[in-house]
């Protein structure tokens, strides 16, 4: 037996930097009693190697149909090795069997299958073709062998083009070489290191680890552009709770049927009930329960406490974001939209429901894998933003959702309010379901709770009596739960405080005032937990002062904060600090020692927000007051961090996205407390009691520090006139107010040039400011910067934003939002424009047959 092996060279040039190349081969291995025959079979394999058509395959925009006729020509080519291969063809294994192994890889990965495709219609295309020729078709049959070898490496080839392709195209590319690369390289190594192993190794458990590593390459640059295009909400899901085992059988029965085995037409399951009946933890566990089952769209869910992320304007964004990591088709078919869309955040909520999940779901439909219902969730939807921010989230959801495929389906999950109910009612498309928290099954979800909870506290303590703490105490505890699983949870995490005797934390909860309305009996509770901290006895001391601030500063802000922050924005130090406050409140937050703190639940907000359920205690938090405390908390931060080129950035002839280390340089020199004091002051002023001195504290800031809050802004890509917008009308004040102007009128001149090059705010944009400006008068002098010689202006401009157009405007209009332009051109194009900055937000709409008037 003789054994001989020659291989295929196939290498792809990077079109821009022909130094570059990436390559793999394909070796096969020949075993023959014949040397003839060894000899007939690398002749026509060399033969292969050199046909022109053949090379098709490696170029890395081949279109598909290509790489079939290429392939085909050059085995129909080598006619004259026809009598050579017939001798070979007894010594080749069986196509059936190879098929078998692709077919089981294909199932892998959707880039597997389409690679397979492709190969297999190679097969039958030129089966086809000599259908009349036997003695050609027995040909070949007798390269299945081979084709099985291209088959398996043909995923891998596919893959590793695409990603080349996505590395040389314009724009996207550019920045990725410059910044994404370097958290792609592990993986490109990965990838190479994986075509090696298929040149040597042909075992398909190997291989079908091959494509599925090089698949996750596509699958990281597809993520990188929409993570930073879509700009989605950061969720969280650490702390959400699943329900306790045994629990909620029935009403999580009742949803996956539902959800399983819709009508026809019902497209949302929409849960509601009142706060603290474990809506939450329902939805997590739904969301999880889709996760195993390969059937999760997106798990969307919202929180008071986390104001930032919960804005509706995110929704769509997010959730569409979330669809394309469980799903590569529409991962690829939502980058694209929106490559052809730019702005995203510039479209009209309406539009990005079209461009961003009707229209991706929909064209990667006719490519989908997954088959049956895709459960998108969405938990909480009362806490997304106010009932007026969120009128068009709901508009979109009652009805557009409608033009989704029919195999997506929503749970949502809310408190019956007003507005959600008045949207959500009486609609075909959507079913509605109450959690009634007085069914006796609830009661008995709740018991069950209590008890494997309490026993895992019995358990840990070994002097508890295996007794404890009796029945007749379990039936005062779930009757003072009023059926709301969160009083049943916050509870059992008083009782079970690890400094505490459990016995007298329950002692506490037995002997507080018993109350049997659901509002009342949380209330009661959160009163019972409160009254532990012995603070409150002398509510004008300094550390229930400080405690107090802590308190407001968890109910009112914009983002999560970490203990850490929290001690520096209030200033807090040694027994002062907030995790001696975190530690005695444990049952009311989720927190861990250096990491961010939350209330466990918004019912929490509810009751310290409200007089007339706090009365007179003195934990009662008023929104407009610790707004105040808040605002003035980050402007003591900001005076103290801020300075000039607070990331060293050492030129301004590099646009940001081209400074490879920035985002590490952002890490490095802008603090956590920091970067929320600068995104979210203004947030805190507009949210809070008006205060002269307050207001006083803004000018003083401004003349000090603006250039370093807009160099900081710039930073973190965080927009500024929002910001001055939410703060442009609250003090009638003639410095004030003109510091307002003055900054509005920088914003709208000089917006692109330090958006794009934070050196410039200093360079370019203060030199030219007019020399009245306010910029220049506190901030010239004391930065050493160029100097305009002739030809500054005094003062802002009177005309107003100019915007270049490339042909004369026969119309101009106005969005409903005040925040677009909309013009039409004799060049028969309509244009988008930025009404702040003049930036064109799309690029130019055709297809008029004549001027736009």
């Amino acid at each position: 037996m003789q054994r001989q092996s020659c291989s295929l060279d196939l290498s792809t040039m990077d079109e821009a930097d022909p130094r570059s190349k990436l390559g793999w081969s394909l070796e096969v291995q020949l075993t023959s009693d014949s040397s003839q025959d060894l000899e007939a079979a690398k002749t026509f394999i060399s033969g292969l190697q050199g046909n022109p058509h053949f090379a098709q395959i490696a170029g890395p925009s081949s279109h598909i149909a290509q790489a079939v006729e290429g392939v085909a020509a050059a085995i129909e080519s080598q006619t004259p090795l026809q009598k050579a291969l017939e001798t070979l063809l007894s010594k080749l294994s069986t196509v059936q069997s190879l098929v078998a192994v692709v077919d089981e890889i294909a199932k892998i990965h959707p880039y597997v299958n389409a690679a397979w495709q492709i190969v297999s219609a190679m097969y039958r295309a030129i089966k086809a073709q000599h259908d009349r020729d036997q003695k050609i078709i027995e040909l070949v049959d007798a390269m299945s062998y081979l084709h099985g070898l291209l088959s398996k490496i043909m995923p891998q080839i596919w893959e590793c083009a695409l990603f080349v392709q996505e590395y040389i195209a314009d724009g996207f590319a550019k920045r990725l070489k410059h910044q994404s690369l370097s958290d792609c390289t592990q993986k490109i190594a990965d990838m190479k290191d994986n075509l090696f192993k298929l040149r040597n190794s042909l075992d398909s458990g190997t291989i079908v680890h091959a494509a599925v590593t090089s698949s996750k390459i596509l699958e990281t640059v597809h993520d990188i552009y929409l993570r930073d295009h879509l700009k989605p909400a950061e969720m969280n899901v650490f702390y959400r709770k699943e329900c306790l085992s045994g629990t909620r059988q029935e009403v999580i029965g009742s949803i996956l049927d539902q959800l399983l085995n819709p009508d026809t037409n019902q497209r949302i399951l929409w849960m509601h009930g009142p706060a603290g009946s474990g809506k939450s933890t329902i939805a997590t566990t739904i969301a999880n329960h889709f996760v195993k089952e390969h059937r999760s769209g997106a798990f969307v869910f919202f929180d008071r406490s986390r104001a930032e992320a919960s804005r509706p304007e995110k929704v769509i964004r997010t959730m569409a974001y979330k669809l394309g990591l469980h799903d590569l088709f529409v991962q690829a078919a939502l980058a694209q939209a929106v490559k052809n869309e730019g702005d995203i955040d510039s479209l009209q909520p309406s539009v990005q429901f079209s461009k961003l999940l009707i229209e991706p779901l929909q064209s990667a439909q006719s490519m989908h894998t997954r088959l049956g219902p895709i459960i998108i969730v969405i938990d909480a939807l009362d806490e997304c933003g106010t009932a007026e921010e969120r009128k068009t989230l709901l508009q979109l959801l009652s009805e557009d959702v409608v033009g989704l495929p029919s195999n997506y389906h929503f749970f949502i999950t809310s408190r019956p309010e007003y507005d959600i109910v008045k949207h959500f009612s009486q609609k075909s498309h959507i079913k509605e379901m109450t959690l009634d928290i007085t069914l006796q099954s609830n009661q008995k979800d709740i018991h069950i709770f209590l008890e494997q909870s309490v026993f895992q506290i019995q358990q840990n303590r070994s002097y508890l009596p295996s007794d404890w703490p009796g029945k007749t105490t379990m039936e005062i505890l779930l009757k003072k739960a009023a059926g709301l699983f969160i009083w049943a949870s916050t509870a059992v995490i008083f009782v079970d405080q690890h400094d505490e005797d459990p016995r007298d934390q329950l002692e506490i909860i037995l002997t507080s005032r018993n109350r049997e309305e659901t509002e009342s009996s949380l209330d009661s509770l959160y009163e019972t937990v409160l009254q532990t901290m012995r603070i409150w006895s002398k509510p004008h001391s300094r550390i229930a002062v400080n405690w107090h601030k802590v308190l407001g500063l968890l109910v009112v802000a914009k983002a999560p904060l970490t203990d850490v922050m929290i001690d520096e924005m209030l200033d807090l130090k040694d027994a002062q600090c907030s995790q001696l406050f975190f530690q005695q409140l444990r049952s009311l937050l989720n927190w861990s020692p250096g990491h961010t703190v939350q209330l466990v639940h918004a019912s929490i907000a509810d009751y310290l927000t409200d007089r007339s359920r706090c009365g007179d205690k003195p934990w009662f938090i008023d929104i407009a007051i610790h707004n105040d405390n808040m605002t003035r908390a980050c402007l003591h931060i900001m005076q103290t961090q801020l300075h000039f080129n607070i990331c060293n950035l050492e030129t301004s002839y590099v646009f940001n996205k081209d400074v490879s280390d920035l985002s590490q340089r952002i890490d490095i020199n802008i603090s956590g407390e920091l970067s929320y004091s600068c995104q979210f002051w203004p947030d805190h002023f507009a949210n809070s009691m008006f205060r002269q001195d307050t207001c006083d504290l803004v000018v003083d800031f401004f003349s000090r520090y603006l250039l370093f809050w807009i160099e900081v802004m710039s930073l973190l890509k965080c927009p500024l006139s929002p910001k001055i917008d939410l703060i442009s009308h609250l003090c009638q004040n003639d410095l004030f107010n003109s510091w307002i102007q003055d900054i509005q009128a920088f914003i709208s001149m000089f917006h692109l040039a330090y958006t794009q090059s934070t050196p410039h705010l200093y360079i370019s944009c203060l030199p030219f400011c007019p020399a009245k400006s306010k910029a220049v008068k506190y901030h010239a002098s004391t930065l050493c910067t160029l100097i305009v010689q002739t030809g500054r202006k005094e003062d802002w401009s009177t005309d107003g934003l100019v915007i270049p157009n490339d042909a004369s405007v026969e119309s101009v209009a106005f969005s409903p939002d005040g925040k677009h332009i909309v013009s039409g051109s004799s060049a028969k194009t309509v244009r988008v424009w930025n009404a702040s900055t003049g930036e064109p937000v799309s690029d130019p709409f055709t297809g008029h047959t004549d001027c736009v008037t």
